[in-house]
C-alpha cells in the first residue's frame, strides 16, 4: 500500500474516531439506562484510534499485517456480541414487562462472559497461528457467524419496533450497517476489491450506524426571545410568544373596530 493509500487510511479512521466520540458523549447525556449501547459506542472509539496507529505499523512493518488482521476481527466479534446482548435484553424486558434498568446488571454478566469465550478463542488462534500457522479465511468465518447473528437479531428487532419511530430507525440502519460490514468482510476473504476501497465501505457502514444514534440523542434546544412590556425586558420562548402577538393582534383589532363609524 502506498503512502498516500496510508495518510488516506489514517485520516479515515480518525473522522470515525472522532464521531464515535462525539456520538458517545451525547447519548451518555441523553441516555443513562442503555449500556450496552454505549459500550458498543465505545468499542467503536477503541478500534477507530487503534486503527490510526495499526494502519501506520503495518505500512512500515508489513509483516504485522496478519497479526492486526487477527486483533481486528476479535474487535469485530466483541462489537457483534454487543449487539446480540443488547437485543437479547430487549426482547427478554420486552416478554417480562421490565425495563432495561432493571436488567442492565444482568446482561452485562453476559455480555463479559461472551467476551471471555470470544477472548479465549482469539488467544488459541494466535498460538496455533504461531506454532503451526493459520488460515485467516477460517478466523473470518468465525466472525461472519456472529456478525450473522447479530444481523439476524437487528432484523428481529427492527420488525417488533415499527411503533417507535425512532427505534425503527436506528434498527434499520444498523441492519443496513451490517449487511454492508458482512460484505466487507466477505469482500476481503474473495478479494475481489482493493483493500482501501473496502476499509472506506467498511467505514462508511460503521457511521451509518453510529450517526443517528448521536442525531437522537440530541435534545431540542428551547429558543428564548426578549420583547419589552411595560414592567421591563421580559424573556419567553416562541409559542409564548406568538400567544403574546395574538393577543396584542386581536386588541388592536377590537380597539379599530370600535373606533370605526
Amino acid at each position: 500500500m502506498s503512502l498516500e493509500s496510508t495518510i488516506a487510511l489514517m485520516i479515515t479512521f480518525l473522522l470515525a474516531g472522532l464521531g464515535s466520540a462525539f456520538t458517545l458523549v451525547r447519548y451518555r447525556r441523553a441516555n443513562q439506562t442503555a449500556w450496552l449501547k454505549g459500550i458498543m459506542l465505545l468499542w467503536y472509539c477503541i478500534a477507530s484510534i487503534l486503527s490510526i496507529f495499526t494502519v501506520c505499523i503495518a505500512h512500515f512493518y508489513p509483516a504485522t499485517s496478519r497479526y492486526w488482521t487477527v486483533f481486528y476481527n476479535l474487535a469485530g466479534q466483541l462489537i457483534s456480541l454487543t449487539g446480540i446482548v443488547d437485543v437479547s435484553q430487549f426482547a427478554y424486558c420486552r416478554k417480562n414487562l421490565l425495563m432495561l434498568v432493571d436488567t442492565n446488571v444482568l446482561f452485562l454478566k453476559f455480555y463479559l462472559l461472551s467476551c471471555a469465550g470470544c477472548l479465549l478463542v482469539y488467544v488459541g488462534i494466535v498460538i496455533y497461528d504461531a506454532l503451526e500457522g493459520t488460515n485467516l479465511t477460517a478466523y473470518r468465518s468465525v466472525t461472519l457467524v456472529v456478525i450473522g447473528t447479530e444481523m439476524i437479531m437487528y432484523g428481529w428487532a427492527m420488525t417488533k419496533l415499527l411503533v417507535s419511530k425512532r427505534a425503527a430507525v436506528y434498527y434499520t440502519l444498523t441492519f443496513i450497517s451490517r449487511i454492508g460490514i458482512f460484505t466487507s468482510i466477505i469482500s476481503r476473504i474473495v478479494g475481489f476489491l482493493p483493500s482501501q476501497t473496502i476499509s472506506i465501505t467498511h467505514f462508511i457502514f460503521v457511521m451509518i450506524a453510529v450517526v443517528p444514534i448521536g442525531v437522537f440523542s440530541m435534545k431540542p434546544v428551547k429558543r428564548r426571545w426578549r420583547f419589552p412590556t411595560k414592567y421591563g425586558t421580559s424573556h419567553a420562548s416562541p409559542h409564548i410568544l406568538s400567544k403574546f402577538d395574538r393577543k396584542k393582534r386581536s386588541k388592536r383589532a377590537g380597539d379599530a373596530g370600535s373606533s370605526a363609524p
